[in-house]
């Protein structure tokens, strides 16, 4: 990995912290060496699969879930200064120009931004009757590039330019108040020997935050002496355990609360 790819880049390890994105501009870059250590010419493909926290709602209150939800993130190539372009296998041309690609994702997402007032059926990627942004995703999943060559003992530099369109950050600024999470891996794939050997698909976890890190509150929106004064406020998670400061003197067996972000306590 390059420098850039992480403050801890020196520690050998191959991943890439992108950071978090204060302006919201939805537009990231990382850059890394590919090497071929074998004695024989191979050839490589490059894809990407990113997502975020899904969420969930109750009681009319929206929470981040422990599942994760698809993110239509268009991403781009350079491979020694050369743009790679990604298509896909699979035949989606919406715009008419011969190809599957990510302009094609992108309509679909114009199209359920209610920027275009039709498209074609064919954006029914998955086939469940309906188009909607999971259709780009599947788009987008399934884009790699043409091969990239590498002779033995060779290596290429890549860039990785990871765009989130105007559509996708208008329904993250819409579902995440405070920022959504960016994770995702980029892929490099050796592509199979003529006799159909294969060998394993190199991964490149990354993790950003679409937003500013500091807006989102470290403490709970209600506090423990705020309940005990009336304060019914829904707790984030509304477990019935607390995180305070508790002050306990040895001559005496009462616990004092002086500060705390407690979750809701039930009375049975």
């Amino acid at each position: 990995m390059d420098d850039s790819a992480t403050v801890s880049a020196s520690d050998g390890k191959v991943k890439a912290e992108l950071g978090d994105d204060p302006q919201r501009t939805g537009s990231y870059r990382v850059s890394f060496a590919l090497h071929n250590l074998t004695q024989e010419a191979q050839g490589y493909t490059l894809s990407a699969d990113f997502f975020t926290q899904d969420q969930f709602t109750q009681d009319g209150i929206a929470y981040l879930h422990t599942q994760t939800t698809p993110l239509a993130a268009q991403v781009r190539y350079l491979v020694d200064g050369e743009p790679f372009v990604p298509t896909a296998k699979p035949v989606c041309d919406l715009d008419g120009d011969g190809d599957t690609d990510a302009d094609d994702a992108q309509r679909i997402l114009d199209y359920t931004a209610g920027l275009l007032s039709q498209i074609d059926p064919q954006a029914d990627v998955d086939g469940d009757g309906r188009i909607t942004t999971y259709d780009a995703y599947c788009v987008l999943d399934a884009l790699e590039t043409r091969q990239i060559q590498i002779p033995a003992g060779g290596s290429v530099h890549i860039t990785a330019e990871i765009v989130l369109p105007e559509a996708v950050k208008s329904s993250l600024d819409r579902q995440y108040e405070n920022g959504a999470y960016l994770d995702g891996y980029l892929y490099v794939e050796p592509v199979a020997t003529a006799e159909g050997e294969t060998a394993p698909v190199h991964s490149i976890p990354v993790l950003g935050f679409y937003g500013n890190w500091s807006d989102p509150s470290m403490y709970d929106r209600i506090t423990y002496t705020s309940y005990l004064y009336g304060d019914t406020t829904a707790p984030y998670l509304g477990y019935a355990q607390t995180n305070n400061l508790i002050i306990k003197h040895r001559s005496d067996s009462n616990a004092y609360y002086q500060v705390g972000n407690p979750y809701l306590l039930e009375t049975p």
